[in-house]
């Protein structure tokens, strides 16, 4: 059943940036994160029965696009550029004209490039997308304890990748 036109606008309003965030984090360059970002509009209207049907419709879509960037990643194998990018998405948060916070973010970057997909994507849609953990394993497809596990162990590596230059920086401070 296709879905309204009021229906695809409000989900896009709500999800496109979220989704276009997760894809960038997942490795997808720009061109090809808007690619699967207008694949995933395109399939929401031709056939949104599933949404119509879901228990939260946001994490409906989130799950359709990190399928659909899985697929994208199959097809095209584009895994070992994903370190370059993670750096773009660490830029979303911290501000480059400070010299810690550019050690920061380098720092984040590669931590978050050492992660497991699944952690990363469940530490990303947790933080920055605000989804609970029962969304992220909707996303996931897997239990709710798995999603949270994933996060909390993706958490404790970045905790454990920023420690050292956390302790330079703030702890050993004049």
């Amino acid at each position: 059943m296709p879905q309204t036109r009021e229906t695809l606008i409000r989900l896009h309003t709500a999800c496109a940036a979220g989704v276009f965030r997760l894809l960038r984090s997942m490795g997808l360059d720009e061109p090809a994160a808007q690619d699967v970002l207008q694949e995933v509009f395109v399939k929401l209207a031709r056939d949104g029965s599933g949404v119509a049907m879901a228990a939260s419709e946001q994490a409906w879509v989130f799950r359709m696009a990190r399928n659909a960037a899985l697929d994208w990643l199959r097809r095209v194998r584009v895994r070992e550029n994903a370190a370059s990018h993670l750096a773009d998405l660490a830029e979303a948060f911290v501000l480059p004209e400070d010299p810690d916070a550019a050690a920061m973010q380098r720092q984040m970057a590669q931590g978050l490039a050492q992660l497991p997909e699944e952690q990363r994507s469940a530490v990303q849609l947790h933080l920055w997308e605000g989804l609970t953990f029962r969304e992220i394993a909707d996303i996931q497809q897997v239990c709710a304890p798995t999603a949270t596990s994933r996060y909390r162990y993706g958490i404790q590596s970045l905790r454990a990748a920023l420690q050292p230059l956390y302790s330079e920086l703030y702890e050993n401070a004049p």
